[in-house]
């Protein structure tokens, strides 16, 4: 197979911070956003170089991620979906299939949400949309045991008690500054600021984020991403879960709110399975957008 054509990294000033961003590429315009407490290189390998075959792809750090702007505020769903369309503005992208992992997944959605024009379909892959799923403290997931085992192996010990969201990763970056963390290679159970280059680095940034920015505060505030807010968004969505995911609560929601959804759960794999199942996710996606690319893009004065 060809190397992908047209390939370029860059700093591109949008909604008033500079985003580190990449693309790669030839073909119909694919955006990835990744989630809390990771960067663009979260796409890298082998997502990114296997989509950019048959699209043009462009991976962006959060802001206060990576090597985006770290600034004070920001850092709701709904602003970070400004951040992106004003990324897509920079890039003279008029609209563009979005891919959201996690947090990410919140973020396509209140971008289509609040700028349908700029979306053409929508994948949430293992996205936690916290009207659809408050609360899930670890202790409740079903393959909570599993998972204990498996950090135990690490020297990893948690009582359960902890919720499934950015403190969790907050406990983990802290010992991942302490002493590097070891990939659980080849299982299910991806345990974040481990396997990857970068991972001390990624933990010592989030947690510079947590500390010296509002972003703490502003993970808990209302995120406005509501069911009414959900059910309005007429794009065509890909909702992809893994087996073991502690998000299948997002994923019920989404049956009950989204209007044009369809589901896939991606077998043997939790919430990180873009990176446990790449061949599966990244198959998954292509046939999705092309099922829709060929279709003229969404027109948002259509009931």
């Amino acid at each position: 197979m060809n190397t992908p054509r047209h390939s370029e990294a860059a700093k591109v000033l949008a909604n008033g911070i500079r985003l580190n961003c990449y693309q790669i590429g030839d073909g119909p315009n694919v955006v990835l956003v990744h989630g809390m407490a990771t960067n663009l290189a979260f796409w890298y390998f082998p997502i990114l170089p296997m989509l950019s075959h048959h699209f043009r792809v462009a991976a962006f750090d959060l802001r206060g991620h990576g090597y985006s702007e770290m600034p004070l505020s920001g850092y709701t769903s709904a602003e970070m979906a400004r951040d992106l369309v004003g990324l897509l503005d920079r890039l003279k992208i008029d609209n563009a299939h979005l891919v959201g992992h996690s947090f990410g997944g919140a973020v396509a959605l209140h971008c289509a949400a609040l700028f349908p024009e700029r979306v053409r379909t929508i994948t949430v892959a293992d996205g936690r949309i916290r009207s659809l799923q408050p609360h899930q403290k670890i202790s409740d997931w079903p393959f909570w045991e599993r998972w204990r085992s498996s950090l135990a192996e690490l020297d990893l010990h948690l009582d359960g008690s902890q919720e499934m969201d950015y403190t969790l990763l907050e406990k983990l970056a802290h010992r991942a500054v302490v002493q590097p963390l070891r990939a659980i290679g080849g299982d299910w159970t991806f345990v974040p600021f481990a396997g990857w280059n970068g991972g001390t680095r990624n933990a010592k940034t989030w947690l510079r984020l947590l500390d010296s920015t509002n972003a703490r505060a502003e993970f808990q505030l209302p995120d406005g991403l509501t069911s009414d807010v959900i059910r309005s968004i007429k794009h065509p969505i890909l909702a992809m879960y893994g087996e073991y995911s502690f998000c299948h609560g997002s994923c019920e929601g989404l049956r009950e709110s989204a209007c044009n959804c369809e589901f896939s759960i991606v077998p043997g794999a939790g919430h990180y399975h873009p990176l446990i199942r790449p061949a599966f996710f990244v198959e998954s996606v292509k046939r999705f957008i092309d099922s829709y690319e060929g279709r003229a893009p969404w027109d948002a004065t259509r009931s």
